[in-house]
């Protein structure tokens, strides 16, 4: 297990989260992700999309997650003090209702979860912005 492994049991230990992932922000890669979840599947280019200086195109837009269409509900990732976004994954059918994402940045790293049904993504967000303030005080 990779010392990044033990962030994602960390993140996932108590039940809100349904998906977790630890994502470098140079070179572009996932470092830790729940094994067959949704996180684990993102792919370079929707790293890029989320990092990239381009604020406004995917409130218009949308982005996509590991393939899945997504809708940006707050964007503070480049504000000082915050970095961190709200993101809901679209509603497509019963069996596939929106979850919410939280994504906070830390120096070298991102963290990204996704809620369980009904998880609020304010109460995400709380959670992915002390994991990477943790992070970051530790110096990644």
């Amino acid at each position: 297990m990779s010392s990044w492994q033990a962030y994602i049991t960390c993140l996932l230990e108590d039940g809100l989260c349904r998906d977790a992932a630890v994502v470098a922000i140079s070179p572009r890669q996932i470092l830790a992700a729940r094994k067959g979840g949704l996180l684990e599947q993102m792919t370079a280019e929707e790293i890029d999309t989320i990092l990239g200086p381009d604020r406004r195109s995917f409130f218009t837009q949308g982005l996509t997650i590991g393939g899945k269409r997504c809708s940006v509900i707050r964007d503070n990732l480049l504000t000082k003090g915050d970095h961190t976004m709200d993101i809901r994954i679209k509603w497509v059918d019963k069996d596939n209702p929106g979850y919410s994402l939280a994504l906070a940045k830390a120096n070298r790293v991102f963290i990204i979860i996704q809620g369980k049904r009904g998880i609020h993504g304010g109460t995400l967000n709380k959670k992915a912005f002390q994991m990477a303030d943790y992070i970051r005080n530790t110096g990644c």
